[in-house]
């Protein structure tokens, strides 16, 4: 043991505040070594501040041990000269633990052989009725480097050589009901493990700077890269199994149940089920699949789906922000395609049909929305069923009233205005009533030709009307009435020529 000093060199004697300044400051620094360096004579203090280096040097010439807390020599421990009265502190300040006591391990202890820990038929529950418990209380650790995370409680089993053989499970949590519980049991729900994680206190966030994530559980499954040529990467399998013989009025695969104090919705999303990735992510080829084309399917032939039950929401299925590059919907000869496009039957499966199902009165609506007036029919349409009941299809007025367009009793004539007028099959037009062309235009001046009676193949055939001598092209023998005639050569005109040229007419006045 040492203090290293090295004294200052006096000068010169000359100058003596020079002189004097260096001898004090010497005896300084003595006096200041000598406070780090022990006294043989055992002058306080006199303790130990850092662990002595014995240099592989032995400690001789000790006394027999005297107390629990003396140290022991060879010679003592083998005479066996020592007797220990109690086991509480070493000399360092650790506790030594007690084999059938209540110990605490400040430091990490590694075993070997495993940690085996039985209890049987517990005669009473302790806090918390806990059987075994593991806590960290007052954390406060700083664990805010890229990817650190703070464990409580962590199992880890590396496995792998030419001699392993046989599954792994890095932690295995198993419940299993023995026989029937006490006929007053209260409680009778039984569960393998529980993962809870609670907030009793905000992380600082505010109204659109939130912070903070509690995830009542996480499981991840990961293939590195030498990971090659795995059969199978599953983040959480849920198995269940009723035996035969076994019965169970509920059974799910996964149920996902709000409690009853859940009383907030989610500001920015809510959900029960949520898939989503991490950018870059490759994406799920599938969101939602039932089968795998492998293993037995899952869903009886009676069954459904997706099925909702009883209840009432705003929206059944909702796709109006996503992008289909195919269907929106998909099924055997029924499609909706991704602009809105109702694709009804298939070559070889079933014909096309759209069935609306009446109760016992009302309306069958098929309506395009304002800004979408016309609809289109590329195909052919038939309204009523041949032999059984005739077509009839209704036109509403904008204010009141209705026009039918209906068919006769033995087809080939159509029926307007409530049958007062028809068209037959030879193409016959019969009214009851009068027919105008035009009524909401006054006669033009030389002639109209948007208002006339046309005939024949003829191109521009037809009967026109006019004020004032006739002006405009019209085939040969077209006829031309002049509304302000007034004498017997101004009445009525011919065309002769097939161009503009008009002949006179002479009636009688």
């Amino acid at each position: 043991m040492a203090e290293n000093y090295t004294p200052i060199d006096v000068q010169t004697f000359v100058n003596d505040t020079s002189a004097v300044n260096t001898v004090n400051n010497n005896f300084a620094a003595i006096s200041t070594a000598f406070t780090d360096v022990l006294s043989r004579s055992g002058v306080s203090p006199n303790q130990m501040t850092s662990p002595l280096d014995m240099n592989n040097n032995q400690i001789i010439n000790l006394p027999p041990p005297s107390t629990a807390n003396s140290p022991a020599r060879l010679v003592d421990i083998a005479q066996g000269t020592i007797t220990v009265v109690t086991a509480t502190t070493g000399n360092s300040g650790h506790t030594v633990p007690f084999l059938d006591g209540t110990n605490t391990w400040s430091g990490v202890n590694t075993f070997t052989a495993g940690i085996i820990d039985a209890i049987v038929n517990p005669s009473s529950f302790t806090t918390n009725n806990l059987f075994n418990s593991v806590s960290v209380t007052g954390d406060n650790l700083d664990a805010s480097g890229v990817g650190n995370v703070a464990d409580a409680f962590a199992v880890y089993l590396g496995s792998g050589g030419s001699s392993t053989k046989g599954a792994r499970q890095a932690f295995q949590s198993t419940f299993q009901l023995t026989s029937p519980t006490s006929s007053s049991n209260t409680s009778r729900n039984y569960v393998g493990g529980i993962f809870v994680s609670q907030a009793v206190s905000n992380d600082g966030g505010g109204v659109g700077t939130e912070k903070g994530s509690i995830f009542g559980g996480n499981s991840t499954g990961i293939l590195n890269a030498a990971a090659t040529n795995m059969s199978e990467l599953c983040c959480h399998e849920f198995n269940t199994i009723a035996n035969t013989g076994s019965t169970v009025l509920d059974k799910w695969g996964l149920s996902v149940v709000q409690t009853a104090n859940d009383a907030v919705s989610g500001s920015r999303n809510d959900a029960a089920v949520r898939i989503v990735n991490q950018a870059g992510a490759t994406n799920w080829k599938n969101g939602i699949q039932f089968g795998d084309g492998l293993n037995q399917y899952p869903i009886k032939t009676t069954g459904t789906l997706i099925k909702s039950v009883s209840g009432s929401a705003a929206t059944g299925i909702d796709f109006s922000t996503t992008t289909f590059s195919g269907a929106a919907f998909s099924s055997n000869a029924f499609a909706v395609g991704s602009t809105g496009t109702i694709i009804t039957g298939a070559g070889t499966v079933a014909n096309g049909s759209i069935i609306f199902n009446g109760a016992t009165s009302g309306n069958l609506n098929l309506t395009s929305n304002a800004t979408a007036t016309l609809l289109t029919l590329s195909q052919p349409m038939q309204i009523g069923v041949i032999g059984t009941t005739g077509g009839s299809l209704t036109l509403a007025g904008q204010t009141s009233g209705s026009a039918i367009i209906s068919c006769a009793a033995t087809a080939g004539t159509l029926l307007l205005g409530n049958s007062n007028a028809s068209i037959d099959t030879s193409g016959n037009m019969v009214s009851t009533g009068n027919m105008k062309i035009g009524s909401t235009t006054a006669p033009i001046a030389g002639g109209d030709t948007g208002h006339a009676y046309f005939m024949s193949s003829t191109t521009n055939f037809a009967i026109y009307y006019g004020s004032g001598a006739p002006s405009i092209s019209a085939a040969q023998g077209s006829l031309y009435m002049r509304t302000d005639g007034s004498t017997g050569v101004t009445r009525a005109y011919i065309n002769t020529t097939g161009s503009n040229v008009w002949t006179a007419i002479n009636t009688v006045a």
